[in-house]
């Protein structure tokens, strides 16, 4: 079901921060395309997927608490964006690689600094270091696509993509394009079974992000909540393959840049995140049960805490040319003569400190003798360091900018982990899940004991022939998984469970409906009272848009005089 903007259950959204339409359900049918392992898999044959609600014209409300957290969120950012003039352009690119390669860690792919730098100069040993190197590509291209006011389009996504998954032999056939199969996190390697997440078919995937691009080029939305939200939205979306958490964090500073509140930086929310992973997916559980107030909250902290802290760090690059040229003092007795090959190497580090000597060499216009000379009396002074032991295609690197980059995102994740906000923020996630799970039970077994009584239901439906030992349905039931793992609480006998999960699975109800509605009128209004139930029960835990419509045509059908002739074909 596809809740429209005013889908948030009312009983509920005054315990909500940031309401927003619930993500509904459907059931689709399944076919492994590889070989299926166990009997669940080889019995698989619906699965439930998550349909999230259309969000282009969504309305957003912020507390005045949220709207506070939010404003000095923007604050940091924009002091950040604005301050320490030409220091500024080293500072875009150690912010690019902080985002980027924290971005890379949320998703297991750990790689050095080293490593990184080694990577971007052609050497693609350490398969996790290209990657973060292309997600640094990824990440640019997308968040410059829209300097000078132009909108996020779907090309520019799938560029990034394509950057992102340039050098994966995995995704070669997949990379830049939009994802045509059914794709789910965790679970099998062949079948969603257990998955704790199945995106909508990949059917929808493209008004899905149609939609989604209609809300993200919005101007009239809270910023940072647009910058959630957004993300949020194309994860539950997942419209790639692979590679949809970094385009859609890369998708974060993509909004932030489009609407004004960055104009160079990249803020490295990541870092951040990457330190709270088991509360960041719990985040994005909250938005798909109608809240996204504590992703909303998140993004405020880690956006102000990200942008403190890489205040400190352009503070430090502010202070590296000054620190160089004492430190090439110190070793050889006079600073850098105006000119020289050192002078405008020294120039160049802090936009440029990965480099080898022959980019170098075309760099500053100079020989290679020149450039050779000046490196070794960088490196015996400490300013530069080897990053291989090559005599040809060295790659070196500036020791003081290596140093901030991996300091900042340390920093950044110290910050975090010790900030209350955090398990405060967890605390009140935690809860929040746990009311909606403990909410959805109870309306089940309300709905049970209101509706049905089950000393009064027939033994005709106890005993029909349709109804099979649960081994052999339950992998393919037509509900999601809360519903059916509830049924053994309502006290019910075996054979009344069985017959109230098959009646719930669509194509079992339609063959026993019409094989014995016509028996008697008892045996109708028993049906009648399932269906009540499973609509009650339905409404209450978003069980498909499939069986709802079976169940609420059945209750149309008792309705009718003539049921006891049996429906009209």
């Amino acid at each position: 079901m596809q809740a429209d903007n005013s889908g948030v259950r009312s009983e509920e959204s005054a315990d909500f921060d940031v309401p927003v339409p619930i993500h509904g359900e459907r059931v689709v049918p399944w076919k492994s395309k590889g070989r299926a392992k166990t009997r669940e898999e080889r019995g698989l044959s619906w699965i439930t997927v998550s349909l999230p609600p259309m969000i282009g014209d969504l309305k957003v409300h912020l507390l005045p608490t949220i709207a506070a957290e939010s404003e000095r969120a923007v604050a940091a950012i924009a002091k950040l964006n604005s301050t320490h003039g030409k220091h500024l352009v080293p500072l875009v690119g150690l912010l690019l690689r902080t985002e980027s390669v924290a971005s890379s860690k949320i998703e297991e792919v750990e790689a050095s600094l080293k490593d990184f730098a080694l990577a971007a100069h052609g050497t693609k040993s350490n398969a996790s270091a290209v990657s973060m190197v292309a997600s640094a590509k990824a990440l640019s291209s997308l968040i410059t696509s829209v300097d000078d006011g132009q909108e996020i389009t779907i090309d520019n996504i799938l560029t990034a993509h394509r950057l992102l998954m340039d050098h994966d032999p995995a995704e070669f056939h997949y990379k830049g394009r939009l994802r045509t199969e059914q794709n789910w996190i965790e679970g099998s390697d062949n079948t969603p079974l257990g998955a704790t997440f199945v995106p909508p078919p990949h059917d929808t995937v493209p008004a899905y992000i149609d939609d989604l691009l209609v809300f993200a080029n919005r101007d009239d939305v809270p910023v940072i909540a647009q910058a959630a939200i957004a993300h949020a939205q194309f994860e539950s979306i997942h419209p790639f393959t692979d590679g949809n958490g970094r385009i859609g964090r890369a998708l974060i500073n993509t909004v932030l840049r489009r609407r004004g509140v960055t104009s160079s930086v990249v803020v490295p929310l990541a870092s951040a995140l990457v330190a709270k992973k088991a509360e960041y997916f719990s985040l994005l559980a909250a938005y798909r049960e109608g809240d996204a107030g504590p992703i909303v909250r998140a993004f405020c902290k880690a956006a102000e805490t990200a942008s403190e802290e890489s205040q400190r760090t352009a503070a430090e690059l502010a202070r590296l040319p000054e620190d160089w040229d004492r430190a090439y003092e110190d070793y050889t007795g006079r600073r850098p003569r105006a000119g020289s090959a050192a002078q405008r190497i020294l120039a160049q580090l802090p936009a440029t400190p990965f480099f080898s000597a022959e980019e170098m060499e075309d760099t500053i216009r100079a020989s290679s003798s020149a450039v050779h000379a000046a490196l070794k009396k960088f490196e015996e002074a400490g300013i530069i360091r080897p990053l291989n032991g090559k005599k040809r295609d060295r790659v070196w690197a500036a020791t003081a900018i290596i140093d901030a980059l991996e300091e900042l995102g340390a920093r950044v994740a110290r910050e975090t982990r010790a900030d209350i906000f955090w398990p405060t923020l967890s605390s009140r996630t935690a809860e929040l899940l746990f009311k909606m799970q403990r909410d959805r039970k109870m309306n089940l077994v309300n709905a049970w004991d209101s509706i049905v009584n089950p000393e009064a239901f027939p033994k005709a439906i106890l005993a029909m022939p349709t109804i099979k030992p649960p081994s052999s349905y339950l992998p393919t039931i037509h509900i999601p998984e809360f519903v059916r793992s509830q049924l053994p609480t309502f006290n019910l006998p075996e054979n009344m469970q069985e017959a109230v999960s098959a009646y719930l699975k669509t194509d079992v109800f339609e063959q026993v409906f019409r094989a014995n509605a016509a028996q008697s009128a008892a045996l109708s209004r028993s049906f009648a009272q399932l269906a009540e139930f499973a609509v009650a029960s339905t409404r209450s835990t978003r069980v498909p848009d499939a069986v709802l419509k079976a169940l609420e045509t059945s209750m149309d059908h008792d309705d009718n005089p003539g049921l006891e002739d049996g429906p009209d074909e």
